[in-house]
C-alpha cells in the first residue's frame, strides 16, 4: 500500500537521534514537525475518505438487497396474475441487484478493512508528533537556559570588576 509507506518512513524515525547528529537541531526539528502535520493531515484526510465510502458502499448495499427482494416481490404478484412477461423482467432487474449486492460487499469488505489501518497510523503519527513537540520544547528550555547561564556569568563577570 502505497498511500502508507511515507507515513510508515516517518514513523521509524528516532526523533532524538535525527536531532543530535543535526548541526542545527531546531531547524531539523521544526522540518520533522511541519512534515508529521502534514502527514497527519493527509492521513486523516485519506481515513475521512474511507470512511465516507464505507458509509456510501453500505448504503448501496441496502438499497440493492431492497431492490433484490422488492423484485423477487413483484415476480411473485405477476406469476400469480398470470404475467409471465412481467414476471421474467422482474427476475432479471433481481439478478442485477444481487450483482450490485455481490459487488457492493465486495467493496465495502476492502474499504472496512482499511479503516482501522488508517486510524492506527493516524494515532500513531499524532504520538510521533507529541514526541517531536515535546523534544522540541526540551531544545528551546535548554537554549533559554544556556542563554541565561552566559547572561549570569556576564553579569559576575561585570560585578568582579
Amino acid at each position: 500500500m502505497e498511500k502508507f509507506s511515507h507515513a510508515n518512513e516517518i514513523l521509524k524515525v528516532n526523533i532524538r537521534e535525527l536531532i543530535d547528529r543535526a548541526e542545527q537541531p531546531e531547524k531539523m526539528i521544526r522540518q520533522i514537525i511541519s512534515d508529521l502535520e502534514q502527514e497527519l493531515q493527509h492521513s486523516m484526510k485519506e481515513l475521512e475518505r474511507i470512511t465516507f465510502a464505507t458509509q456510501n458502499t453500505a448504503t448501496q448495499l441496502a438499497e440493492a438487497r431492497r431492490k433484490s427482494a422488492q423484485c423477487e416481490e413483484t415476480a411473485k404478484n405477476a406469476l400469480m396474475q398470470g404475467n409471465a412477461d412481467s414476471a421474467r423482467d422482474a427476475l432479471i432487474e433481481k439478478v442485477h441487484a444481487e450483482e450490485e449486492i455481490v459487488s457492493c460487499k465486495e467493496s465495502l469488505e476492502s474499504t472496512s478493512a482499511q479503516v482501522p489501518l488508517l486510524s492506527a497510523q493516524v494515532n500513531a503519527i499524532r504520538s510521533k508528533l507529541a514526541e517531536a513537540r515535546k523534544c522540541q520544547a526540551i531544545l528551546t528550555d535548554a537554549k533559554v537556559n544556556s542563554e541565561l547561564e552566559k547572561l549570569m556569568q556576564e553579569i559576575n563577570d561585570k560585578k568582579g570588576e
